[in-house]
């Protein structure tokens, strides 16, 4: 059983986004985005992220996963106005989820992150209800 929590970082300050995670004991963050060092927030780059992540939240680890973000193509196709991903979002998760079972290694995710297995819960800590690809993994 694992615990799995949703983080976006954007809309949240350093001093909130690491707080939330060392409030909630957060051991481990897995990084799912496709260019870590392409955000808004200085402190989400992936070079600085290990660092933050050990001193503001308790020595919480960091692992970058790649493969379970969406591919630069669906997310061009999704953003792309007027495009049909965009008019429906199903057809984005869709298309997303079938990345996820063909070419992810979505298979050793269980495997490489055991030992911070606790309980079956999914928590988001978005602002609000938003259409993201994170919360598809969840």
């Amino acid at each position: 059983m694992i615990n799995l929590f949703n983080i976006g970082f954007t809309q949240k300050t350093a001093e909130e986004f690491f707080g939330i995670l060392k409030k909630n004991k957060i051991d481990c963050l897995v990084d799912i985005r496709l260019n870590p060092n392409g955000q808004l927030s200085r402190f989400a780059f992936e070079k600085d992220l290990p660092f933050f992540l050990d001193k503001l939240a308790d020595g919480c680890k960091y692992v970058h996963r790649v493969d379970l973000a969406p591919q630069n193509e669906l997310l061009k196709e999704v953003r792309t106005k007027g495009s049909a991903m965009s008019k429906d979002y199903k057809l984005f998760e869709k298309e997303f989820n079938q990345y996820l079972e063909k070419k992810s290694k979505i298979g050793n995710f269980v495997e490489q992150f055991k030992k911070y297995l606790k309980s079956a819960e999914k928590s988001l800590f978005f602002p609000k209800n938003i259409f993201c690809n994170f919360r598809l993994n969840l």
